[in-house]
């Protein structure tokens, strides 16, 4: 431990390979991006297992979390969230997708 309370740890951390937006990516897709309450997500990615959903507020506090099934559509209820803008981040083994959803 050093003077400012920080530890050496020599533990392995993922990383990101690559960063995917929605709109050119036919592995993900999510709709409608502008939504009162309900938005979907559909998955065509076969050889993935685990993929991970997270939301975000416009302030960067996650909101959600939720593991999604691949090669499947999931409907996703907003309606308890209140009205702005929402990033959706999609990761799946070493690749993130993002996507804004705005919520009216």
């Amino acid at each position: 431990t050093d003077k400012l309370g920080c530890k050496l740890t020599t533990e392995a951390i993922d990383v990101l390979s690559e960063v995917k937006p929605l709109l050119s990516n036919k592995d993900v897709s999510i709709y409608p991006t502008i939504t009162n309450n309900i938005i979907n997500i559909k998955t065509e990615i076969l050889n993935s297992n685990n993929m991970l959903l997270e939301l975000y507020n416009n302030l960067g506090v996650k909101m959600l979390e939720k593991v999604l099934s691949s090669n499947s559509t999931e409907s996703l209820e907003l309606s308890a969230y209140s009205r702005g803008v929402y990033f959706i981040k999609i990761t799946d083994k070493n690749t993130s997708y993002f996507q804004k959803i705005i919520l009216k």
